[in-house]
């Protein structure tokens, strides 16, 4: 007989000449010697862990040939979006891909290897970028795109209120997070600029350069006592204003305003709130000519036409109505579980492409931009992106570990009432 050892380690017999007679004494095989038992164990193993790192090799390839591989971004041009951490992003690869608006792009760069970019302008359409925003056949976005998540700017929940915030003509009352307004007025006004800031991964600020335009203030507070409480933000010589009326420490009722220039104020909308308990949550919001309040569980969202400038403005930095972010609480008591103030995307005038005149796009052609505008090497730089050189979708970070999560995700439409 001759054994045989197969690949796993298995033995394999086989049988030669014919059977053993009636009465034969069985074969029975000598004790292999010890060094020859650890040399063949040795083998095995050898074997083994070879055809496991051959498999995962395989196994790599395909997912790296049909379905995805990971990049490295080392860039700011993506910021917060991504940061340079550096990360490790995992790119789906998508057969006959079509990104929708704003989706996270991956395509080959000359001077980077593969770089990740929103897609902003989509196929056949005319894209400018004017005073920030973003023009898709001469018109802002209306508000039921999705749209990417506003850029934080500050969060009381990680500095103290008093840090982004300042009170007159009382300071903010202890610990640092309410004031109190009875029987007088006390103003809470946000002391920095607001420009196109971001927070990076080690949670430092990052001064932006550019005063921004769309602004959003988002909190929880509560109520002691009865009186109104004034929530404003402008742009440009408008300003938008959310009122809440409170009446034995409940809010009862709200109103949407517009105050434009020296004009009446103008009432966009209002309504009565259902009694709730607990801190009450609220936002005021405008973007691309939309103006939004959300108190409780009642939201209302209203278009306009456009801004009304302020006169004799020569500055870019003097375009906009001071403070633009502001609170007045007026007869009561209120007391900021969180305040925090965000900015929609700012698309800087950088680049020759789409900064001055719109640029036409080809049937298989997108305008890309970086989330980080005034760092970003991207299609009003190097033109529109054919749709033949996509490699596919950034979908998730995958390192490091601290900082994985999931991509992409677009905040949802909203409808919004016109304005009669």
């Amino acid at each position: 007989m001759r054994r045989e050892t197969g690949w796993f380690g298995g033995t394999l017999g086989r049988e030669g000449g014919n059977s053993p007679r009636f009465g034969a004494i069985p074969y029975a095989p000598a004790p292999l010697p010890a060094a020859h038992a650890v040399a063949r164990t040795s083998s095995l193993f050898l074997k083994r862990l070879l055809l496991g790192l051959l498999l995962g090799l395989l196994v790599l390839t395909l997912l790296r040939s049909f379905v995805g591989d990971v990049y490295r971004v080392d860039s700011t041009s993506m910021e917060p979006t991504l940061h340079a951490t550096p990360e490790r992003v995992f790119v789906r690869f998508e057969r006959g891909f079509r990104p929708g608006r704003f989706d996270l792009v991956v395509f080959p760069s000359p001077d980077a290897g593969a770089v990740v970019k929103r897609a902003a302008g989509l196929p056949s359409e005319s894209i400018l970028l004017s005073g920030g925003d973003l023009l898709i056949e001469g018109k802002r976005l209306a508000a039921d795109v999705p749209r990417p998540e506003p850029v934080l700017l500050f969060d009381s929940d990680q500095e103290p209120l008093s840090s982004g915030f300042t009170a007159s003509p009382e300071p903010l009352a202890p610990p640092g997070h309410g004031v109190d307004a009875s029987g007088r007025r006390i103003d809470l006004v946000y002391g920095r600029p607001a420009r196109d800031d971001w927070i990076g991964a080690d949670g430092i600020r990052r001064e932006g350069t550019h005063p921004v335009n769309d602004l959003r203030l988002e909190g929880e507070l509560s109520f002691e006592g009865s009186g109104k409480l004034t929530v404003r933000l402008t742009e440009e010589a408008d300003a938008f204003e959310l009122e809440l009326e409170v009446t034995e420490s409940a809010a009862r009722r709200w109103r949407l305003l517009r105050r434009a220039g020296t004009a009446q104020p103008e009432v966009l909308d209002e309504g009565d709130l259902p009694p709730a308990a607990g801190a009450l949550g609220f936002a005021l919001e405008n973007v691309d000519n939309h103006v939004s309040a959300l108190v409780g569980a009642v939201e209302t969202l209203v278009n306009y036409d456009a801004n009304t400038p302020r006169e004799g403005v020569v500055d870019d930095l003097d375009r906009h109505l001071e403070p633009r972010v502001h609170l007045a609480a007026a007869g009561l008591k209120v007391h900021f579980s969180r305040l925090a103030v965000l900015r929609d995307l700012y698309y800087t005038a950088d680049g020759p492409l789409g900064t001055g005149s719109p640029v036409a796009l080809g049937p298989d052609e997108i305008f890309v931009l970086g989330d980080n505008s005034a760092n970003s090497h991207d299609s009003r730089w190097i033109g529109p992106v054919r749709m033949g050189e996509l490699i596919g979708r950034a979908t998730r970070v995958l390192w490091p570990r601290s900082a994985a999560r999931k991509l992409g995700g677009l905040r949802q439409p909203r409808t919004a009432q016109p304005v009669d």
